[in-house]
């Protein structure tokens, strides 16, 4: 699984950026998602740690999502979030659709759903305003 631990590393990238960028709301959400699901992935088993990644995963969307929707003034961004956003939810549901079936490839879809959420982070952390 260091695949995944690797892809959810890319998390720390609009972290960092947001800090920078004085979003500390959002980049310490995306700070303790991304340790939530390192801690997940590290060995990833049913119970505590997965159901506290998959909480922390989508209160963090939830959150983005609204954040993006309210604030995202520039009309490129916005659709390139939307486009983004369709992305994420196809490789999600390809990653949960392949691994129900068994079949190994499923992790190269969760892989570019963690790619796509820190795209989408970082969508939404460039908006000039601050949080």
């Amino acid at each position: 699984m260091r695949s995944l631990m690797f892809s959810t590393s890319l998390f720390l990238i609009p972290t960092i950026f947001g800090f920078q960028q004085q979003h500390y709301a959002l980049s310490l959400l995306s700070l303790i998602t991304t340790i939530a699901s390192l801690n997940y992935w590290r060995d990833p088993v049913p119970g505590p740690r997965k159901d506290a990644d998959l909480v922390i995963s989508k209160i963090a969307g939830i959150v983005y999502f609204w954040y993006g929707y309210n604030h995202l003034d520039n009309i490129h961004i916005r659709f390139a979030g939307y486009v983004n956003g369709a992305c994420m939810l196809l490789f999600y549901h390809a990653s949960c659709n392949t691994y129900a079936r068994c079949l190994a490839h499923w992790k190269y879809y969760h892989m570019a759903f963690h790619v796509s959420v820190a795209i989408g982070q970082m969508l939404i952390l460039s908006n000039d305003a601050t949080v």
